[in-house]
């Protein structure tokens, strides 16, 4: 979800999410039409000004086209990146990555780049075992309870028709956990609304969620001083919310003879 909101609000083509492992810049997520060639890289960080420039702290802005024989970047041979803004996503351990916009009509400005840089500053973590459905953006199931012929069982219809949970369901071991954090000013009062926008981002993608089986909980924090207004802040909660349920699941590995969408 943050992606396609960098793309809807910038204008731009693509987007991209990549966190540093080692001296690699690993491309997680991408959006976009072209972009999806560049998914699953590992770009060389004395390679890439962007990955250089936003790991010192910098937002990165260019609006001319390098040629690859001057800069071996391998994101700008597969998918010609004529111009880019990538910020820094920042932990208080330091820049643990990047959130990249790419390609646009009209030159990418100062303005953009502050715009991306509040979208990058709103993390969000999550553990998903949920009891419900998890759902992508557009309401497809992508995980959850399954038939004994295959296929989701659609748990709030199974339900509401008056079916009971069976087997490993019935234990109440379920939870999702949600951490969201934000480098905007934000009081204690503050804070309580962005961890209720969280529930709801929850509860739009789990179902059902918060059932007498699950355990869910939102956490939300800030040690930033950045001034936002309390509704920005807490649409941007939600976004980072859904997109760490989404993630969580998009890339969990199976156990125990059930499929994980991550073992591929």
């Amino acid at each position: 979800m943050a992606l396609r909101h960098s793309l809807a609000i910038l204008g731009a083509e693509g987007a991209a999410v990549a966190l540093r492992r080692g001296e690699y810049m690993h491309v997680l997520a991408t959006e976009g039409v072209d972009a999806a060639a560049i998914e699953g890289l590992y770009i060389p960080l004395d390679q890439s000004r962007s990955a250089q420039a936003v790991l010192s702290g910098q937002t990165y802005l260019r609006n001319t086209d390098i040629p690859a024989q001057v800069v071996h970047d391998p994101t700008g041979t597969l998918v010609r990146i004529r111009k880019i803004v990538a910020a820094p996503l920042r932990t208080p351990d330091g820049t643990i990555g990047m959130l990249v916009v790419a390609n646009r009509q009209a030159d990418f400005t100062d303005a953009d780049a502050r715009v991306l840089e509040r979208l990058a500053s709103q993390l969000a973590l999550a553990v998903v075992n949920a009891f419900g459905d998890v759902l992508d953006a557009a309401g497809r199931v992508l995980a959850g309870a399954r038939r004994g012929e295959g296929g989701f069982l659609g748990s709030a219809e199974y339900l509401a028709a008056g079916g009971a949970p069976g087997g490993a369901l019935r234990a109440a071991h379920h939870t999702t956990l949600v951490v969201i954090a934000t480098n905007a000013a934000a009081d204690r009062l503050a804070l309580g609304g962005v961890a209720r926008a969280g529930a709801d981002a929850l509860a739009r993608r789990v179902v059902p969620s918060g059932t007498a089986v699950d355990g869910d909980i939102v956490f939300a924090c800030s040690a930033g001083t950045v001034p936002a207004t309390p509704f920005q802040v807490e649409q941007l909660a939600r976004t980072a919310a859904e997109m760490a349920v989404e993630r969580a699941v998009v890339t969990a590995k199976g156990r125990e003879g059930i499929p994980g969408l991550g073992d591929a």
